[in-house]
């Protein structure tokens, strides 16, 4: 597999995507990265996108705008801009339309924000995407963005900034996975349990919420079992392949 990097979704220096191409694939999964909408790379899960490239699913990973520079939705708006341009260049990139979106923290909540305000995705035309993952993504409006308003971090907000605020506008939703950690970040966990539950009373019956005991804030994103073999990418292929369970 060669990795194909730096390809540029947008005229902003950091709206770029890396692109790990499947043979014979027949998903897409286009992800965005978490670092608390300030820090980290596209880079940041390459382990695990190798492994579900070996494994039939193509993998794009996302750079978007963050703060200092950025301001809110700047990185919604990148997220949506990309997921729009991997679904007009999927030909000609060797990749499938059958289009999965998601990211790990700040990555899941642009994710999350994409899946359940249309606002977003509709100028774009976008009806191809198949499911959405959201790992330990903030379902209230994010923190980093708070501290941009001014707030406290620690403040529990519901308004338009926030996916939780979304649910229920939409009469479908595709299939959803929800991850944890038993030991996320303070609130997380709650926060995510209240959004499954939510998504049930508005009738979302492919949604799976899992948890996963004995990791902290996305802790698993790199860990290995007992054979050696990262966990992450398996927890995400059980999903894209349709297998995945509830919570364990």
């Amino acid at each position: 597999m060669e990795i194909r990097k730096d390809i540029a979704y947008g005229e902003e220096p950091e709206q770029l995507l890396d692109i790990y191409p499947a043979e014979r694939a027949d998903k897409t999964l286009v992800f965005f990265h978490g670092g608390g909408l300030e820090g980290s790379t596209k880079e940041e899960n390459a382990d695990a996108f190798a492994v579900l490239a070996q494994n039939g699913i193509s993998v794009v990973s996302v750079e978007y705008r963050m703060y200092p520079r950025a301001r809110y939705p700047d990185f919604i708006e990148d997220g949506a801009r990309a997921v729009a341009w991997v679904s007009q260049h999927a030909a000609e990139q060797g990749l499938t339309e059958n289009l999965y979106v998601g990211g790990s923290s700040a990555g899941a909540y642009i994710a999350m924000m994409l899946c359940f305000d249309p606002a977003y995705l509709k100028p774009y035309g976008v009806s191809n995407i198949q499911g959405y993952l959201f790992d330990a993504g903030q379902p209230t409006v994010h923190f980093r963005v708070l501290k941009e308003r001014g707030l406290d971090p620690r403040r529990v907000v519901v308004d338009n900034a926030a996916p939780l605020y979304h649910v229920g506008t939409k009469e479908e939703v595709p299939p959803v996975l929800i991850l944890a950690a038993g030991n996320d970040i303070s609130g997380r966990l709650e926060q995510l349990a209240l959004l499954a539950k939510t998504m049930e009373d508005f009738g979302h019956k492919n949604v799976t919420f899992r948890v996963l005991e004995n990791f902290s804030h996305c802790g698993y994103c790199h860990a290995a079992d007992a054979e050696g073999n990262l966990i992450y990418p398996k927890i995400l292929l059980e999903f894209l392949n349709g297998q995945s369970g509830t919570v364990q």
